[in-house]
């Protein structure tokens, strides 16, 4: 998950990231549902185009991410009760999966500033 946030979908190539986020979700949508990539290529197009405008710090590698995490209930979303694949979902899906990375990004830096101060207070004496 933390490695997305190093290649975030805006400062990547786009036709790199349309391939990679397409694959990624048609390789999602086969496993959670049951998906097949010849009957609704469209919306895939689509759902990339929404995800370019509106999650575009996100990294191309976090969409399966964000699929499994939902399947194994890390977050608040239920991943079920979806049954194809629409804009909606995806923007369900992420929406719940970049609050629930925020939150663990802000865990792990608080943690990272928490030992800097730490250190500072050691070396300084204080």
């Amino acid at each position: 998950m933390f490695i997305g946030t190093n290649n975030q979908i805006k400062d990547t190539d786009k036709e790199v990231n349309m391939d990679f986020i397409i694959g990624s979700l048609i390789n999602a949508c086969e496993q959670y549902f049951g998906y097949s990539p010849d009957s609704e290529r469209n919306i895939l197009k689509e759902c990339y185009y929404f995800i370019e405008r509106n999650f575009m710090t996100l990294g191309p590698n976090e969409i399966p991410v964000a699929f499994e995490c939902a399947a194994m209930k890390r977050f608040e979303f239920d991943i079920y009760k979806y049954k194809r694949m629409s804009i909606t979902f995806i923007a369900d899906l992420l929406t719940a999966y970049s609050k629930y990375r925020n939150i663990l990004l802000m865990e792990k830096l608080n943690k990272v500033d928490n030992s800097r101060s730490k250190t500072v207070c050691i070396v300084t004496g204080k």
